[in-house]
Formats: C-alpha cells, structure tokens, sequence
C-alpha cells in the first residue's frame, strides 16, 4: 500500500484552520503544529477585558476543533526554522504565508507545508463573522452541547434540571420531567428558535407531587 502524503500546517491561526479543514477527510495525513494548544479569536479579546464574555467564549483548544477528524493530528510545538531550498531538493513542497489565507496547493506528492500563523488578523482588520473560518463540526453533538448551554442560560428554564438533550440529522430529542405543562412550552419554543435545529420532538413527562 502506498503511503499517504504528508501536510505539515504550521500556526492555528486563521490560516492554519482554513488549510487544515480543507484537507480533512482527504487521502493525506495532516499535522498541525502550534505553540499554543488552543486558537484564539483575538478581534474579541476587549470584551473579555471588559467582562462581556468569558476566555472560553473566544478560545477552543485544537484538538477540541479537529476532534473526529481521523487524517488530523495536532502537536504542541513550536517551529523556528523552515529549510525550504533543502525541502525542495527532497521533493517536498513548501507554500510559503499569504494573504488571504494559504489553503495547499493540489501537488499531492511527498510533504506540503502550509503556514497559517496565529498573528494574521491586525488590529485594524474587520472582524466580521463572515470573515472568519467555519469550525470543523460534528453537527449533531454540536447542536446538542448548544441546546444544552441555552437550556442551562435561560432564566426560565435554568432550574430544569431533568431534561435530556439527543440530536439526529438536526432534530432535537427532549426526554424528561418538568413540573408544568407550561414549562414543556416554554422550552419547546427555546430549542425550536435556536440556529441548527430543524424541529423539536418532545417526550416530557409532568412530575406528579
């Protein structure tokens, strides 16, 4: 069996994400290299400083982003030196920084390296969502952790603490005991506006007192 290529991506920045999650799933064995084992959406960092959001809001480890994704691993690293004239000569392929973000060309042989620093947003850059690279998802254990977060957030609902959360194909399963019928309202219609969820099944029992 012949083995497969090998991508080094160096940084978990902007582009470094877009590069790996391009190749997941692909014929190639990816490797993401970063001296921090997290990825950090440094256009909110003020609002952490002003209380607005939480670290955990802006950051998520790499290994958390690409979890699932079989041809990917992530290294605590940091690289000092790229050889690219001996990379080369060995038949390597280098894809040097670029802007916007390098995504690996479609030379399959040998090793490619991709760089993707985590400094490639300015101060001065837009932030806008659209701008920003989608994670790498797995929709329906996403989805569930969402539902759960909101249900848990949710002044009216906070206090259910009996219910339980599934997900397939963007349907969300509520299994469970509220004390009201009304309860069963209120949270049918949080889950039912969230983003994602394409209907809502409930199987909620009433607690008898």
């Amino acid at each position: 069996m012949t083995p497969q290529p090998r991508v080094v991506v160096v940084g978990g920045g902007f582009g470094g994400l877009h590069a790996v999650k391009a190749l997941r799933g692909e014929p190639v064995q990816v490797t993401l290299i970063d001296r921090q084992n997290y990825h950090l959406f440094r256009p909110l960092l003020y609002q952490v400083a002003m209380a607005g959001l939480s670290p955990a809001d802006i950051a998520a480890p790499l290994r958390w982003i690409f979890r699932g994704v079989k041809n990917v691993c992530t290294l605590l690293g940091e690289v000092t030196e790229i050889d690219a004239m001996t990379a080369q000569q060995q038949g390597l392929v280098y894809t040097p920084p670029d802007d916007p973000p390098v995504i690996p060309s479609d030379d399959r042989q040998g090793a490619e390296i991709a760089a993707g620093f985590g400094q490639a947003i300015e101060e001065e850059d837009d932030p806008r969502a659209e701008l920003l690279p989608e994670w790498v998802t797995n929709n329906d254990e996403d989805l569930a952790d969402k539902v759960r977060t909101a249900i848990h957030r949710n002044s009216e609902t906070s206090t259910m603490t009996d219910i339980e959360v599934s997900v397939e194909d963007g349907i969300v399963y509520l299994t469970g005991e509220v004390e009201t019928l009304d309860e069963i309202d209120i949270l049918v219609t949080l889950v039912q506006d969230l983003e994602g969820v394409d209907y809502v099944e409930e199987e909620l029992d009433v607690r008898v007192l």
